[in-house]
């Protein structure tokens, strides 16, 4: 989508999701940005030169903002981190001195802000909802499925901790990623807070 710059609005959905370099480079008129929790990263340049953003919201899967991802974005006041946003290219925003940096204390959101002369406001939101997008696996041995959490507000702060109930038969690692070790049926479950969400999974010999 680089360059078009009637583009305004922006929603991302579904499960794991990667974007390329420069995809949405240059659009002037880009003003609504809504990024999936299937998203680990912004790649680099990535919204550059987005002169219409204000205000983003990390979901709580971005581990990464890459080189000049949001680079010449003029109006871009606002921007929540969570605490797993743990690489901050030095150079991912122009005006850092303009901005307002909502995120957790301690975090590398924290540190960014402070070394580069960004406001920081600690951001305090409890999840009021998740809901997986599947809530019953089949797999099988060997295999591997990633679930993917909507935790509302999309600004929750709060640590993301998955489960399985069985690690003998699955086991599920930071990133809601399943693998299955042996044929059986075990739950996995997501928990943010006091709220939770669980996914019976399903794990079959296959045939050899």
């Amino acid at each position: 989508f680089y360059g078009c710059i009637r583009l305004q609005h922006v929603v991302f959905v579904g499960e794991e999701l990667t974007l390329n370099q420069r995809v949405f480079d240059d659009c002037d008129s880009l003003k609504d940005v809504s990024l999936s929790t299937g998203l680990s990263s912004i790649p680099s340049e990535a919204f550059r030169n987005c002169d219409s953003i204000m205000s983003i919201i990390l979901p709580y899967r971005i581990a990464k903002i890459e080189s000049s991802a949001f680079a010449e974005c003029t109006k871009l006041a606002s921007i929540t981190m969570p605490n797993t946003t743990t690489s901050i290219a030095s150079n991912a925003f122009s005006y850092p001195t303009r901005m307002t940096v909502y995120g957790v204390a301690g975090s590398a959101a924290e540190t960014w802000a402070n070394s580069n002369g960004a406001t920081f406001v600690v951001n305090s939101k409890p999840a009021s909802s998740i809901t997986l997008n599947q809530t019953e696996v089949s797999m099988l041995k060997g295999s591997t499925v990633t679930l993917v959490a909507d935790i509302q507000p999309m600004d929750f702060t709060g640590d993301v901790v998955w489960k399985s109930s069985n690690t003998s038969i699955v086991t599920v690692d930071e990133t809601g990623k399943l693998t299955a070790k042996v044929a059986g049926t075990t739950t996995v479950k997501l928990a943010v807070g006091e709220q939770a969400a669980a996914c019976k999974v399903t794990v079959l010999q296959p045939v050899t």
